[in-house]
């Protein structure tokens, strides 16, 4: 979530931000004005409480003279202050239950050297490594994924779908354990090649977790939800990995913290109806290995790099050719402020990074701005 200080000293950032991503920026001057009436209510308690402060204090004197009278009218006064008080925390509390609803549904803001663009068509390749091979260059006749798979034994898509219906496939013996050893693989290169340390979190998250990682109030409909315990399954390892240290100080000396794990990610897809592709491509279970760091602010850039070539060094290990791409204003997700995307093979991967705002989840060093950078070395469009 923003912190609403940024946006009452800075609204011209947000509108520009705003404005690349091609968002309403109606919503900046709807901010400005809740904060306003907020903070006018504020105001307006602190000063009753005073007045209230005094009052009490004539009572006392009153009745010290020996005016009863007068200690009467004072006591009257202070009961009509009192309940002007209540009236007033909570119209305030309203208000900033108000602000803080409509902060959760705001972007974050773009970096500054963000490419321009409506969609994913304005994506620009930064680099590029290895040459992809053409399709006449194997000498027969290429099969597409989801005919190969099942015929290798590695997926079952018609069991799949019958046991938990559409967008759901069963690995057969030869699919379970290549995932498996992927993952081993990825978590092993991740721990003793790149340092960071595993975690094995849980995959089902509080509201305030989800909150705390931008995926609520935005993405509530493609989200798995069980409505009586308010409890929601993860729909990547970031979510629970960004709740670790909610609320925490982080001591001076303590970051980086480097974490990988490995969850199963559920979604709806509820935004991919009419455009899914057969097989592997979009499934509303798969599994996916998450490196995430969380950094000082100042050394952000330089580790969305690293992150980067952590990510690039599965592909280098698999030998896939890949590129790396600087995704443009309008494809970057609701959280972030910059997006890398590395494709291999056609299959599309994404590094992030993401400035978390108020200090929250985590308050680092730095009391303005707490930083961590993520990225997926399986993407959400390939099992491990």
């Amino acid at each position: 979530m923003l912190s609403i200080e940024a946006v009452r000293h800075e609204p011209d950032v947000l509108r520009r931000s705003l404005q690349a991503r091609r968002e309403d920026v109606a919503v900046v001057e709807e901010l400005v004005r809740l904060d306003g009436e907020r903070r006018a209510l504020v105001a307006e308690v602190e000063g009753l409480r005073a007045e209230a402060k005094r009052n009490s204090k004539a009572v006392g004197e009153a009745m010290k003279a020996g005016d009863a009278a007068a200690a009467d009218g004072q006591r009257a006064a202070g009961r009509e202050l009192g309940e002007r008080v209540k009236r007033l925390e909570a119209a305030e509390r309203e208000a900033s239950a108000q602000l803080r609803a409509l902060l959760l549904t705001v972007p974050n803001i773009l970096a500054g050297d963000v490419p321009d663009g409506a969609d994913e068509s304005a994506n620009t390749v930064a680099r590029a490594e290895g040459e992809p091979r053409s399709a006449e260059s194997y000498g027969f006749g290429l099969k597409p994924h989801w005919e190969l798979s099942e015929d290798l034994g590695i997926t079952d898509l018609e069991r799949g779908s019958k046991v938990a219906g559409r967008m759901f496939t069963v690995l057969g013996e030869a699919g379970a354990r290549l995932q498996r050893a992927l993952i081993a693989w990825m978590l092993d290169m991740h721990r003793k090649s790149h340092g960071y340390a595993e975690r094995a979190v849980p995959y089902l998250v509080l509201r305030e977790t989800m909150e705390g990682s931008g995926n609520l109030p935005k993405f509530a409909d493609n989200l798995y939800h069980d409505d009586e315990d308010d409890l929601w399954l993860i729909p990547t390892a970031e979510v629970p990995l960004t709740g670790l240290h909610r609320d925490e100080i982080i001591a001076p000396g303590t970051l980086p913290l480097r974490y990988v794990a490995h969850t199963p990610c559920f979604r709806r897809e509820k935004a991919a109806a009419g455009t899914q592709v057969r097989g592997l491509k979009r499934l509303h279970q798969f599994d996916k290995v998450e490196m995430y760091q969380l950094v000082e602010p100042e050394r952000s850039v330089a580790v969305l790099e690293e992150i980067v070539e952590h990510a690039s060094d599965v592909a280098r290990g698999l030998g896939l050719p890949f590129r790396i791409l600087e995704l443009c204003s309008g494809d970057i997700g609701f959280q972030f402020v910059q997006s890398r995307g590395r494709v291999a093979s056609g299959i599309h991967r994404r590094q992030r990074k993401v400035p978390i705002r108020q200090g929250k989840p985590v308050r680092s060093v730095s009391d303005k701005r707490s930083c961590f950078r993520s990225s997926r070395c399986v993407g959400s469009d390939w099992p491990c």
